[in-house]
């Protein structure tokens, strides 16, 4: 589990195909200085995945192929920056939104307006990943987490992104036409699959904004 914080931005050295799987290895020493361990997971753009090699100041993680087929770690390429973040302890303070590195979907960033240091980014999802988005709801965007501002037609969210964003993630490199990968919030996953028991618990939508969902 993670927050949608990111810890590092750091850099992929090399990429390595293998028996059907891809290894990364990552430049990442400020991560690597915190005792990143053999088998710890590291969500990479939203991406969890897990450690299997441990360097001077970086690490080596395992990916497999349903995973490049189902987010954006296909396009990655060698000296590409990630935002890397450590899973949560329960010691740790949630100061992001819940996040399971899990992702649902990719989204295309559409138009990014500036707005004197910071700026609105306009993205394009799949329906299957638009459906799940709610103004002023959580979202994570290759990892981060940022909260919606506004819903529109054809499919289409917008975030903000504050300077200080900007300056700690990856996100400063967006533009237009750039695919990203996207995890909704995990409550929406849930309501929907309460509301698909109607026929065995006799919850409704109705219900559910009867008890403030």
């Amino acid at each position: 589990m993670f927050t949608g914080l990111t810890s590092e931005v750091g850099a992929i050295q090399k990429i390595r195909p293998q028996s059907g799987i891809v290894n990364l290895t990552l430049y990442a020493p400020k991560l690597s200085a915190t005792g990143v361990k053999f088998g710890d997971s590291i969500a990479m753009n939203g991406i969890c995945l897990t450690v299997v090699e441990l360097h001077a100041k970086g690490f080596t993680v395992q990916v497999m192929q349903e995973t490049v087929k189902h987010t954006t770690l296909g396009n990655w390429q060698v000296g590409d920056a990630i935002n890397l973040e450590r899973a949560l302890t329960f010691a740790d303070r949630l100061d992001g939104h819940l996040v399971n590195g899990h992702v649902d979907g990719t989204a295309i960033i559409h138009d990014i307006r500036k707005e004197g240091a910071a700026q609105q980014v306009v993205l394009s999802a799949t329906n299957d990943v638009h459906r799940y988005i709610a103004k002023k709801g959580s979202v994570a965007i290759d990892g981060v987490s940022l909260t919606v501002s506004e819903i529109a037609e054809a499919n289409r969210f917008t975030v903000a992104l504050i300077p200080h964003t900007l300056v700690e993630t990856n996100l400063q490199f967006l533009k237009p036409g750039k695919r990203v990968n996207v995890e909704v919030d995990i409550i929406a996953r849930y309501l929907e699959r309460l509301t698909q028991s109607t026929t065995r618990s006799g919850l409704t939508l109705e219900k559910l904004r009867e008890y403030g969902f």
